[in-house]
């Protein structure tokens, strides 16, 4: 987006960056910093194959290498083309909503509504008299967004009047959110391989707080999954959700893109209806909900992956981290995927059980907010 990476959001990076060890085969190698040995091996004794890690690029030497797999890539990439920026842009995914929904008439689809405004006249039309947000083209994490009920507030307006200088904004209204899903694509010359769909939780603010380990439908009430396996000919979920992957998996091929992709969905509620509204964002790299499906692959029972921040686990009742850190140490089922102890913001957090029922008791025990409503 042309803009500089904060401070903050390059600590986070270097809190997350051995992640990639769980989209890694034991022979594989990690670029990152090497999580401490208490970190590695109960995660080795779970089932999840340990790589190599190297702290750069030359520590590799000569060593012949199969493939190069980054997080994601950006202008400065040698994989980056030449309209690769439409991959990002949340005007063409509002676009691409719009051709989807009009293409598949299934009746728990939800009509795309907002739109695209090229001043503040037209944010002022698209303005529903409920509930909105308007996004700029390349916001993410819940940053570069404003939301608001009614007509335009002043502080608003200066907002809108600001990112209009730089380009078109998204004018969409702010439904009563569900559940929130994720479909994991792989792009390659010749297919887009839809490998599944998970579903993650964000908080008030539109950041990702983590995912369901697990079936995405697992821990869901009866009427509920009643309603999202659907009520008519090609309107269960899972189904849409496919479909839509492809659809902008294919659109991703033919700009030459090749690699992972998650597209972005959500289940809401209109008068009381379960919709979806699908291709509500598109991420053109590899996302913490690619992460939480391999892990679903790879380990028993069900659970869920969760970041945490350190006011999350004061407000939970530690002391400070270290403390949570040596609860964690004695606590059957919960490991630490990052390494804790070095750390600067965030870390992570795997919760296993037999059953749903369980692994939620467990993280409640631990004094969280359990997401899996």
């Amino acid at each position: 987006a042309g803009r500089t990476v904060p401070k903050r959001v390059r600590g986070i990076a270097m809190d997350l960056a051995s992640l990639p060890m769980f989209l890694a085969k034991r022979d594989d190698v990690v670029v990152a910093p090497k999580p401490s040995p208490s970190v590695l091996l109960p995660l080795q004794n779970l089932g999840f194959p340990i790589p190599q890690f190297v702290t750069d690029r030359a520590s590799l030497k000569d060593r012949k290498l199969g493939e190069e797999m980054p997080w994601g890539v950006g202008p400065t990439h040698d994989k980056w083309q030449p309209g690769f920026e439409a991959l990002f842009d949340k005007r063409v995914a509002q676009s691409m909503a719009v051709s989807f929904v009009e293409a598949h008439q299934a009746p728990n689809l939800a009509k795309v509504e907002g739109g695209i405004a090229s001043s503040l006249a037209e944010v002022r039309d698209l303005i529903p008299t409920g509930d909105w947000v308007i996004k700029a083209p390349f916001s993410a994490s819940g940053q570069h967004r404003i939301r608001g009920e009614g007509l335009l507030a002043e502080r608003a307006v200066s907002w809108v009047e600001r990112q209009l200088k730089l380009g078109a904004v998204v004018v969409q209204p702010w439904h009563e959110r569900v559940l929130d899903l994720s479909t994991q694509v792989v792009i390659s010359d010749d297919a887009v391989e839809v490998l599944g769909h998970t579903r993650f939780w964000t908080d008030k603010g539109g950041v990702y707080r983590g995912s369901l380990v697990g079936s995405w439908a697992t821990g869901l009430d009866s009427p509920l999954a009643r309603a999202l396996h659907g009520g008519g000919k090609g309107s269960d979920t899972a189904q849409l959700l496919t479909a839509s992957a492809r659809f902008v998996g294919q659109w991703a091929q033919s700009l030459g893109y090749r690699g992972p992709l998650g597209i972005d969905a959500m289940v809401i509620l209109i008068d009381g209806v379960v919709k979806l509204r699908p291709i509500l964002e598109v991420n053109p790299r590899f996302t913490m909900g690619r992460i939480a499906l391999e892990m679903s692959r790879q380990v028993p029972g069900c659970g869920a992956w969760y970041l945490l921040r350190d006011r999350e686990i004061e407000r939970a009742g530690y002391e400070n981290r270290s403390a949570l850190i040596r609860r964690i140490a004695e606590t059957e089922g919960v490991y630490f995927t990052t390494d804790p102890t070095a750390a600067s913001q965030v870390v992570s957090v795997l919760v296993l059980a037999k059953r749903w029922a369980a692994a939620s008791a467990l993280w409640q025990d631990l004094g969280f907010e359990d997401y899996r409503k």
